[in-house]
């Protein structure tokens, strides 16, 4: 499935720059915001290193699937998508291990993410930004093979756009459940 998203932005140097204008919002700017946070965050003593280490895992590829999902769901109506994506991330269940502080980083991220993307809504389009956030997502998962959330919010939605039969056919036998619960709601 990620060789098919390759190969999708293989054929358009359009599609390259839109993936890293939005990798760059992670980044170069939301990344940069939860640095500062940490620095100025007395329970972080300036330590970069307590603030990231929330960051690890499927952290981004979990928020960027919920980002995309409420940004798909939102039809034009931009302005409710972070509180749509923390909701759908914190109700969700899949993110075992997940304690108080990594939910605070998390909804502190889907908001600033979202205020430096919520710009491209209007510079591109709605489809293609969500488009965007779920081949991101797929590409800096760690393990996109066995991570339902990407497979149900990111591959399985860039199946008609991006991927092959065969790679269409894996993801629903791999997830096959996964993602018929996910088409139900």
């Amino acid at each position: 499935m990620v060789v098919d998203i390759v190969d999708w932005l293989a054929t358009g140097e359009e599609k390259r720059s839109r993936v890293a204008r939005v990798g760059s919002c992670v980044c170069d700017d939301t990344l940069k915001d939860i640095d500062g946070y940490a620095r100025r965050n007395s329970s972080c003593n300036g330590d970069l290193r307590k603030g990231r280490y929330f960051l690890t895992g499927h952290f981004w590829c979990a928020l960027l699937a919920d980002v995309s999902r409420a940004a798909d769901a939102a039809h034009e109506n931009v302005d409710g998508v972070p509180e749509r994506a923390t909701e759908a991330l914190f109700g969700s269940g899949e993110n075992p291990g997940w304690g108080e502080t990594k939910f605070y980083v998390a909804e502190f991220a889907l908001a600033g993410l979202w205020s430096y993307v919520k710009p491209l809504a209007v510079a591109w389009d709605l489809e293609s930004l969500v488009r965007t956030i779920r081949v991101l997502a797929v590409l800096i998962c760690p393990d996109p093979g066995s991570h339902p959330r990407v497979a149900r919010l990111c591959m399985s939605p860039l199946a008609t756009d991006i991927l092959t039969v065969t790679a269409e056919s894996r993801l629903h036998q791999g997830f096959g459940a996964a993602l018929d619960a996910a088409s139900a709601a």
